[in-house]
């Protein structure tokens, strides 16, 4: 007799599949920050004649401030992964993991703004259009999920009544 939380092999692919992106993801994106701050400093100087190191330390400790948040919701997307291979979707723990992946969407928005504002007024290195353009897309990330959790937690409710029903 199978239990009922399982998923059908075919959506057991598809999630290992996920999660294998997921952490994909995860080493490039550090592998990716890491070789640009080795040559951040070769930028600086044919950009505008900067040589300024202070600025180059700057940048450098943004880029690995601002993959914090970004690798925290790789790593709870990944635990939401392993919550649908359980066949647990619609759950408590599923929501609060939604929840994290929005307060890294608005922690990172919050870095690149600082970010932006930072670089512009103290070294007059225009990152402003970029800084802006990452905000306005963490946000939309994170009203997104903000989304997608109420509807999870509509979907539970909606599962919890219809338990209760039978």
């Amino acid at each position: 007799m199978q239990s009922e939380n399982l998923i059908p092999e075919k959506s057991a692919v598809k999630v290992k599949i996920l999660k294998a992106i997921i952490y994909c993801t995860m080493v490039l994106t550090v592998a990716i920050f890491t070789i640009f701050s080795l040559f951040i400093g070769d930028y600086l100087r044919d950009y505008r004649g900067i040589e300024n190191q202070m600025l180059k330390y700057f940048l450098i400790g943004y880029f690995f401030v601002s993959i914090l948040p970004f690798l925290f919701a790789l790593m709870r997307s990944a635990d939401i992964c392993n919550i649908i291979a359980k066949g647990e979707a619609f759950s408590e723990t599923t929501l609060e993991k939604l929840s994290g992946i929005t307060y890294a969407c608005y922690a990172e928005a919050g870095v690149n703004a600082m970010f932006g504002l930072l670089v512009y007024f103290a070294f007059e290195f225009n990152m402003l259009i970029s800084s802006f353009f990452a905000v306005a897309l963490c946000g939309v990330i994170a009203v997104f999920v903000t989304v997608l959790k109420e509807l999870v937690k509509s979907a539970k409710w909606l599962k919890d009544e219809n338990m209760l029903t039978i």
